[in-house]
């Protein structure tokens, strides 16, 4: 199902799970109900690192330990109302690129991970077309704010493309996992391709 797990069949996924005292176990119908699986998938909210151990004595996990306590939608996060508000396009874009970066390096595995379960799990499937919705969204108001600076060499919703298509996870799993680039090599190659497409000379 992925180069890193070819025999995964049976992936249970697990989410906002806040193993913290004085609850610093998950329930045993928690566990005994992921007892079959060959993978266990955590996308956030984990707590400690316990909870980690308790689901790797199952089987491996992959994905995310922290997270946001109280999830907040990307538009609403502090990080990217001051993108909006930024008035320097070449600073917009150079902090897009280290958004994805710190993005990718959190999560981009398990990213990659969902996507390609998505093609035969109908939960996973859901669950990659609302992060892959959410993240175009996340990626159109950054080209909503270029335009309204007057800055972008094409239009709104080319710009959303290339933001799109350079901040994908596959992009970063071919560039970061696959050939070798260095995070920092990545970050760098997103803010010039960004700038270089979308910008106004």
């Amino acid at each position: 199902m992925t180069d890193t797990y070819p025999n995964a069949r049976t992936i249970a996924v697990v989410a906002d799970c806040h193993i913290h005292p004085p609850r610093i176990a998950f329930p045993e119908a928690a566990l005994e109900a992921m007892s079959g699986a060959d993978l266990i998938v955590t996308l956030g909210d984990m707590g400690e690192t316990s909870g980690l151990d308790q689901l790797a004595a199952i089987a491996p996990v992959v994905g995310v330990l922290g997270g946001d306590d109280q999830p907040i939608p990307v538009t609403e996060r502090p990080w990217y109302r001051e993108l909006l508000e930024g008035d320097d396009p070449v600073a917009l874009v150079r902090a897009a690129a280290r958004q994805s970066r710190l993005t990718k390096e959190r999560a981009g595995d398990l990213m990659v991970i969902i996507r390609q379960a998505a093609a035969t799990e109908p939960v996973l499937a859901e669950l990659w077309e609302k992060i892959e919705t959410e993240f175009r969204e996340v990626l159109g108001g950054c080209a909503g704010r270029l335009d309204e600076l007057g800055a972008l060499a094409v239009d709104r919703v080319r710009a959303t493309d290339l933001l799109w298509t350079l901040n994908h996870p596959d992009t970063w799993y071919l560039l970061v996992r696959r050939c070798g680039w260095t995070a920092d090599q990545y970050e760098q190659w997103v803010g010039d391709t960004l700038a270089a497409q979308l910008l106004a000379s």
